[in-house]
This record gives structure tokens, sequence and C-alpha cells, in this order.
């Protein structure tokens, strides 16, 4: 009868337990979610690690290491790209000219957007622009 009692008990514990943490697991999933929402929004602004970490009320340092947890990527490398991507987008489908599109992805200096093309495509980006934007054509 003790045994069958310490048994039960054991088990209610482990419940309880496993409960708490899937409910912690919930919220950093959640917390982690809305910092990649509010990196999409706001990439393109110079400030958007400080912005992140006073919406959020975390140290970022320890949310990176979730986030790339979870998404497989850090959150520098994250607001990078999102912000390649955007340039990417304003270089095939808008005739600005290149400083501007540097300025608008949220990238901000030329010269690192040019790196940065050449580092992921191997190619300016006027070089990209000529090859992929439609109104070229």
């Amino acid at each position: 009868k003790c045994g069958e009692l310490m048994l039960e008990l054991l088990n209610r514990i482990i419940i309880s337990v496993s409960g708490t943490l899937a409910a912690e697991d919930e919220q950093e999933k959640q917390l982690i979610g809305d910092l990649r929402e509010l990196l999409n929004k706001h990439y393109a602004e110079a400030d958007v690690l400080q912005y992140a970490e006073n919406a959020l009320g975390d140290k970022l340092t320890d949310l990176n290491s979730k986030f790339t947890k979870q998404y497989g990527i850090g959150i520098e490398e994250y607001i990078d790209n999102r912000q390649l991507n955007a340039a990417k987008e304003l270089l095939r489908f808008s005739i600005k000219p290149v400083e501007e599109i540097a300025s608008e992805s949220g990238i901000g200096d030329v010269d690192k957007m040019q790196q940065m093309f050449r580092d992921e495509e191997n190619m300016t980006a006027d070089e990209y622009r000529a090859k992929w934007a439609a109104w070229i054509r």
C-alpha cells in the first residue's frame, strides 16, 4: 500500500512539473515569436536592436540563443537577411538609386550593401539589378 501511494505521488509530481515546463516553453516560444514579428516590422530602423530590447524588457543576448534555437539563425543575422531581401526587392521592382535603396532597406551604407551582395550573390547590387530587374527587359 505504501509503495502504491509513493508511486501515485511521484506520478502526480511528474505530471505537475511537466505541465509547468510545457507552459514555460509555450511562453518562451510566444516571446521569441513576438521578437520575430517586431524585427520584421522594424528591420529597416537603425536602432532596431535597442528598440527590441526596450519593447521586450529582456536582454537580447539572452534571447539570441533562444531565437537561434527556434529559428536556426541569430538575431543580427536575421536582421541582415531581412535588410538584404528588402534591398533585392527594391532593386528588382523599382528604379530608385542604389544609395536610396541602401538607406530604405536599413542597410544604410552603400559599401556595406555592396559587400553583402558580393558575399551572398557573388555580384554587386548593380549587377543584381541588371540580371533580375523586370523593368529593364
